[in-house]
């Protein structure tokens, strides 16, 4: 069975937060500081927005494959 790990920092995103970001952000059209008030990292608190950007241009680069398969 292979098991998955990530390391993130407690301001970070977690991989559903940066799921939601993306398809906030490409599929819907939403505005950075829209997400912002929607998505939360790992604290609990709001994201900056270039942990916003940086998320979305990761999960755009890296593919949707990786995505949890959740309804946003």
């Amino acid at each position: 069975m292979v098991v998955v790990s990530w390391k993130v920092h407690p301001q970070g995103l977690s991989p559903v937060a940066h799921g939601k970001a993306w398809y906030l952000r490409l599929k819907q059209n939403w505005s950075w500081k829209s997400i912002q008030g929607v998505v939360r990292n790992l604290k609990g608190q709001k994201p900056s927005l270039k942990a916003l950007r940086n998320a979305v241009r990761r999960t755009k680069d890296s593919g949707t494959t990786r995505l949890p398969k959740y309804q946003y």
